[in-house]
Formats: C-alpha cells, sequence, structure tokens
C-alpha cells in the first residue's frame, strides 16, 4: 500500500474516533445540564400563597380545654419543585401576653386535595389546600404560619373571637 493510503486512512480513521469523541462529550454535557436543572428546580421552597382561619364550635371535638379556643386553618401551599412536600413541614406560632413565642398543638387534620398515604402531603409541581384545627389559647389574636427552617417570612392569620 502507498504511504498516502495509509495517511489518508490515519487520518479518516482519527477523524471519526473524534466524531464519535465529539459527539459523546456533547451528550454528557447535555445531560449534566440537565441533572443541574432539575437540581435546582429541587431547590425551589414550596410557598405558602394563604392561610385562612375559621373558629369552630369545640363541642364537635374530642379532648378540649374551656380555656381554649379552636379554628379551622385552611391552608394554600404552591409547591414549584420537583420533589413533594409534607405540611408537617409548617410550624403555627402566636406570642402569648408576656411577649414570648408558643407552639400550637394540633388538634386533627383533614385535606381537601387528593390524597396521598394519609393526605399530608404537597405532590411537586401543583398547588394543594389542607385544612387543619388547632388549639390556642383564649387571649390569641393572631397565628404566624412558616415553613421549616424558613423564620423569615410567616404568614400571618388574624383570628375572629
Amino acid at each position: 500500500m502507498s504511504k498516502v493510503l495509509k495517511n489518508g486512512i490515519t487520518v479518516l480513521v482519527v477523524a471519526v474516533c473524534g466524531f464519535v469523541c465529539l459527539i459523546a462529550l456533547l451528550l454528557y454535557a447535555s445531560g449534566e445540564l440537565k441533572y443541574a436543572s432539575y437540581e435546582l428546580e429541587s431547590a425551589v421552597k414550596p410557598e405558602l400563597v394563604s392561610a385562612t382561619a375559621e373558629r369552630i364550635d369545640s363541642g364537635t371535638l374530642k379532648n378540649v380545654r374551656d380555656d381554649r379556643d379552636y379554628y379551622k386553618v385552611k391552608l394554600m401551599l404552591q409547591n414549584n419543585s420537583n420533589y413533594g412536600y409534607w405540611d408537617s413541614s409548617l410550624y403555627f406560632t402566636y406570642k402569648k401576653p408576656d411577649n414570648s413565642n408558643a407552639y400550637i398543638q394540633e388538634m386533627e387534620h383533614t385535606s381537601a386535595f387528593d390524597r396521598w398515604q394519609d393526605g399530608r402531603y404537597f405532590p411537586a409541581g401543583k398547588a394543594a389546600v389542607s385544612e387543619r384545627i388547632i388549639e390556642v389559647d383564649k387571649d390569641c389574636r393572631e397565628v404566624k404560619i412558616s415553613q421549616r427552617g424558613d423564620d423569615t417570612d410567616p404568614v400571618t392569620v388574624q383570628l375572629e373571637k
């Protein structure tokens, strides 16, 4: 075989191998970018859109105390992330007359959205509504609802007396 033909075949094989490596590199980079965007989307915190409270008659509940009021709190949460979110990650607090913070005891909960296991789950990429029944001191006028690890922007709900 002539030297020109050998050099031509070598250049052709190197070019094909280089092209295959380039395609593999592009596919790998595309996958990494897709994964990075997925991870970025998973970092999006669910947003507590609204919360309302309605006083309820304590006669319909079990284990009630006379010095407490009971409210049904309706929560709307927009979960824009790609992971599901448990509503047990929401904290209810209020200020006592001595200006100290108090956590609210949750009596029971119901859900008004498609249930997943016990109905306390906000599916990925969806908005959902959850209802909770809470117990507060008689002098409580407002409740703050915040997400786990996020004390910066709690949602405040005024309680009707």
